[in-house]
């Protein structure tokens, strides 16, 4: 793990324990704290693109709670009780009427609307031990799921919370997760948010996901996830933050990552990709934050990265790209964090990337143009 990776979990992790319930917990710019601010604001997936949240439908009675098909019918409160059991509850740092006869509003983290349904649970940084139970898919009128900082919260995500069919937001980061992604959270196609960072999920990245057409942020950094990234992220239209960063994904970046038009931050670093930089990726005119270093990368810089007009933050160090440097990079006029260390790049250093804030251009060896 590089210095830069290190200081980004460091500074994950203080912003999960510090974060505020609120529609979107806080967390950092993922501008690593050793670098200087970017001037032209930068997006970052916990703040900008998290979207806000919609209404839901027309509630039912909690005692009409969800039923499966191969289940007994339970109601909400049955469900949080379960949860609590399942959770180590007695031991949370804050579990303010649990278990009570108070209304599920009234339970500490739990939003519930005027007929008793549980609409939010948020219970992140409060000491949750053990493993996320089933019963939690048969909250069927959900609409943000957050158990974020929970460290000894472990074993796999259960597949059952693919039934929660009204569900916005899943924040599941900074925990102790392991297992796949289920291929069943492609069915939750109201799903705006899905964070996963900073857990030890395996196997490969869902091509389902490419189902969520409302997604605004994937974030999968920090895991053990291993396979290729699948050209079905592609159809994600509405995505404006990927990260999947620090993991052992391998092959090609696929193209189809081009047709992301409202994309803000591409993170694929600390990986093991391979192959050339695609040059459709300038077409990703909103583009600020790109992020591929640390991985097999080889060809030339695309020329066509210097129309990303909007890109403050570019990370191509650490890979095996040759070739001359595009003299149009250095027309990017909100580039203020450039780093292109440890490659193999020859030629000259293009007019205006020394007036870039952050950049490593000493280390190349090359003369200025």
């Amino acid at each position: 793990m590089t210095v830069r990776t290190a200081a980004f979990a460091l500074v994950l992790v203080v912003a999960l324990a510090a974060a505020a319930c609120g529609d979107a917990p806080e967390t950092p710019d993922p501008t690593p704290a050793t670098t200087p601010v970017v001037a032209s604001p930068t997006p970052t997936p916990e703040t900008a693109p998290s979207p806000t949240l919609t209404a839901t439908p027309a509630p039912s009675p909690e005692t009409g709670a969800a039923q499966d098909s191969d289940a007994s019918p339970a109601t909400d409160r049955d469900v949080l009780i379960a949860f609590y059991h399942a959770t180590g509850g007695p031991s949370w740092t804050t579990n303010t009427n649990w278990l009570s006869e108070s209304p599920l509003a009234e339970w500490h983290g739990v939003t519930a609307d005027a007929a008793g349904r549980v609409t939010e649970l948020r219970l992140e940084v409060n000491g949750l031990v053990g493993l996320i139970p089933p019963e939690l898919g048969r909250l069927s009128k959900l609409r943000v799921l957050v158990l974020s900082g929970n460290f000894d919260l472990q074993g796999p995500i259960p597949p059952e919370l693919g039934r929660l069919v009204s569900l916005r937001e899943l924040s599941l980061t900074g925990n102790w997760l392991t297992g796949p992604i289920p291929p069943e959270l492609g069915s939750l196609t109201n799903l705006q948010i899905l964070r996963l960072t900073g857990n030890r999920l395996t196997g490969a990245i869902p091509p389902e996901l490419g189902r969520l057409s409302d997604l605004v942020e994937l974030s999968l950094l920090s895991n053990q996830l291993t396979g290729e990234i699948p050209s079905e992220l592609g159809n994600l239209s509405k995505l404006a933050v990927l990260w999947l960063s620090d993991n052992q994904l391998h092959g090609a970046i696929p193209p189809e990552l081009s047709r992301l038009s409202k994309l803000t931050q591409l993170m694929l670093d600390i990986n093991q990709l391979s192959g050339e930089i695609p040059s459709d990726l300038g077409q990703l005119s909103n583009l600020q934050l790109l992020g591929l270093s640390e991985n097999q990368l080889r060809g030339a810089i695309p020329p066509a990265l210097s129309r990303l007009a909007e890109l403050a933050v570019l990370w191509l160090n650490d890979n095996e790209l040759g070739g001359e440097i595009p003299p149009a990079l250095g027309e990017l006029a909100k580039l203020k964090t450039l780093d292109l260390a440890n490659n193999q790049l020859t030629g000259c250093i293009p007019d205006g990337l020394q007036d870039v804030e952050d950049n490593d251009l000493a280390t190349l060896g090359l003369p200025f143009c």
